[in-house]
């Protein structure tokens, strides 16, 4: 928490909007494809993180993919699931080890890359990954070649794609600023993310 104690996880009123924004995506049995713009410090990336933890632990062969627009952020991220998976009953999880790649891997098979938006060879290149969330989008370098023309076109629209691209706003001029303009204008008329804004005020523990 924002004191810097590990406790047994407790929603925070932004992660239960989150919750309900994605309950309807689950009800229907389709893709959760979102857009997500938010303040710092309500949750959303740890929420994201738990929420894959539970399905590459309880599906098999589950490929995931976190990437922040650094390695050192990334590595953060990748936290939140080791303190997680490290503090369950050891009759629940699924044994772990380490893939020739270095990346956290379970014995159901399922495995999870940390990546980074900085990094010279395209995100999630050579995979096809059901878990994807890419933080700090604004920041990303080149979003049209390692976003738009890699890992878009290396992700498939099914019931299990849980693909969250996620900032905290930017540039007005920004590829995350344009296309948050393209997918508000255009969901439910084919766009493909479904955009959302959580922010201070759904953290109302946080900033009373």
């Amino acid at each position: 928490n924002e004191q810097g104690e590990i406790f047994k996880f407790k929603n925070r009123k932004s992660q239960e909007v989150f919750d309900q924004v994605i309950e309807p995506f689950d009800d229907l049995q389709v893709a959760i494809e979102l857009f997500l713009m938010k303040s710092r410090q309500v949750g959303i990336t740890t929420k994201v993180a738990l929420k894959f933890l539970h399905r590459l632990l309880f599906i098999p062969h589950t490929q995931g993919v976190m990437a922040s627009v650094k390695a050192q952020q990334s590595e953060l991220i990748a936290r939140i699931l080791e303190v997680c998976w490290q503090r369950q009953p050891f009759w629940l999880v699924q044994a772990q080890s380490v893939s020739k790649a270095n990346a956290p891997q379970w014995a159901n098979g399922s495995i999870m890359s940390m990546q980074s938006g900085s990094q010279a060879m395209g995100i999630a290149q050579g995979w096809t990954p059901t878990l994807i969330h890419i933080s700090e989008i604004a920041d990303i370098p080149k979003p049209k070649k390692v976003l738009e023309e890699g890992l878009f076109r290396a992700t498939h629209s099914s019931r299990k794609l849980f693909f969250v691209l996620e900032g905290t706003g930017g540039d007005a001029t920004s590829w995350q600023a344009d296309k948050w303009r393209y997918y508000k204008a255009n969901w439910g008329k084919g766009g493909r993310f479904m955009p959302t804004f959580i922010t201070w005020p759904c953290a109302e523990d946080l900033y009373p």
